[in-house]
Parts: C-alpha cells; sequence; structure tokens
C-alpha cells in the first residue's frame, strides 16, 4: 500500500511521533535544535546537519525504541491517511 504526503506534514508528522515516543521512554535529556522549525529549513547545508545529528540520535537508540519509533510513525501515517495527502 502506498501512501502520498508531502514533505512537510511527513516532517510534522515524523517530529510529533519521535517527541511523544521519547517522552514516554522517559528521555528528557533529548535537545532540539533551534534551526529548521519543524523541519523546515532555510537553507540546504542546515537541514542535512539537522538529519545527520538526528541519525546519530536515533542510530544510539536500542533496536527496540527505533521499532517503537518507526512503528508509531507508521501507526500515525496509517491512522490519518485520508487527512494528511489534503
Amino acid at each position: 500500500m502506498k501512501v502520498d504526503i508531502d514533505k512537510t506534514n511527513l516532517d510534522t508528522l515524523v517530529e510529533t511521533v519521535v517527541r511523544q515516543v521519547l517522552s514516554r521512554a522517559g528521555n528528557p535529556q533529548t535537545t532540539y535544535t533551534k534551526k529548521g522549525d519543524w523541519g523546515v529549513f532555510d537553507d540546504m547545508d542546515d537541514a542535512v546537519e539537522a538529519a545527520h545529528e538526528a541519525f546519530l540520535h536515533f542510530k544510539e537508540r536500542s533496536s527496540q525504541c527505533r521499532k517503537r519509533i518507526t512503528d508509531a510513525a507508521r501507526k500515525m501515517a496509517l491512522d490519518h491517511k485520508e487527512e494528511l495527502p489534503k
């Protein structure tokens, strides 16, 4: 099944899911950059840097935590598949 979603909605969805999963995992030390309001960047270099930083944090998580994050993102996308393309 293919779900079409624009970049802005996808970024917002992923940001929301990650925040929810991390808050449930009890990780208060997670920090967010001030560059790129909700994943929207004016500069490509800033976007690449933020993506790399996020990946470094993501890969440090256990495989179980990474699975919870991706499962939560998938569930939210499927739960809102009718609204997201609009």
